[in-house]
């Protein structure tokens, strides 16, 4: 569907016109905001949907300045450093990633002791960037998760439909991407 707007006016006697796309062209009372011949109406914005469903959460977001997400080739190099790493290395991917299926992992830390953190090195070198970044940050909310060795900022349950933000801005919205994902990895990391 194209559509181009002609011209605005206040002006009383001037009548609204529709130019159809099979080239008719019809004289209207009103051309509301979904562009029809019919009385202006105007959904409300709603925070909460009107039937009893599972609400709509942000998912993850990254707070780590870069230290914690890994691609491919930095997992790898992890694991020949500390092959300890590889129970706390889990899958991860978030928008324009997601979408181009673009394989990235996190430093899931969730539930790590700090006896296993100082037993990697290499993990907890990274650990402390993340920690010195959230220090040096303006929001104070960030300030406070340098308590935290968490990589992400979580508002998800265990199992989720993925909908990236980016599916409505890369595509021009003609195409939604999902995914089904969850936190229950096998031995492969799958």
């Amino acid at each position: 569907m194209h559509c181009v707007i002609v011209g605005f006016s206040r002006e009383d006697g001037i009548a609204p016109t529709l130019f159809m796309e099979d080239g008719t062209v019809k004289q209207v009372a009103n051309i509301n905001g979904y562009l029809e011949d019919k009385t202006n109406v105007a959904l409300a914005r709603r925070k909460h949907p009107i039937i009893d469903v599972l609400p709509m959460v942000r998912g993850c977001q990254p707070t780590d300045g870069g230290n914690l997400i890994l691609d491919l080739e930095e997992r790898d190099r992890l694991f020949s450093r500390c092959p300890k790493a590889a129970t706390w290395v889990k899958p991860f991917s978030m928008g324009a990633d997601f979408i181009n299926n673009k394989e990235q992992f996190c430093l899931w830390l969730v539930g790590i002791t700090q006896g296993e953190l100082a037993a990697m090195p290499a993990i907890a070198e990274r650990v402390e960037r993340v920690r010195e970044m959230r220090l040096a940050s303006k929001k104070a909310a960030t300030r406070k998760k340098a308590e935290t060795d968490e990589a992400v900022r979580r508002d998800s349950a265990a199992a989720a439909i993925a909908i990236p933000r980016d599916s409505f801005s890369i595509f021009g919205s003609t195409q939604i991407h999902t995914d089904w994902v969850c936190d229950e990895w096998d031995d492969t990391g799958q």
